[in-house]
């Protein structure tokens, strides 16, 4: 749990330890195998896509929250943790 303008966001523990290394590397490319063998381990076993999943719940969470930071995606590369840009 964290929180965004004094707004308590809940996630679950993978998606809080994605968002934690993803903040820990603000506006580096990291590509699905990455996250995987940092977030998930070196012995993750599962679907690759996987990692797709837990972006959009902690996009939506995000998003829901008013947060001014996102996880964009880097087509064919990866995912990248930013500061939004007010326009």
């Amino acid at each position: 749990m964290f929180f965004v303008e004094k707004n308590e966001v809940v996630l679950a523990p993978r998606e809080m330890d994605m968002l934690c290394f993803f903040a820990s590397h603000p506006n580096q490319v990291l590509s699905r195998q990455q996250l995987l063998d940092k977030v998930w381990g070196y012995d993750f076993d599962g679907d690759p896509r996987t990692i797709d999943v837990h972006i959009k719940r902690v996009r939506d969470k995000l998003r829901t929250h008013g947060a001014e930071w996102s996880v964009t995606t880097i087509r064919g590369v990866g995912y990248r943790f930013e500061e939004m840009k007010n326009v």
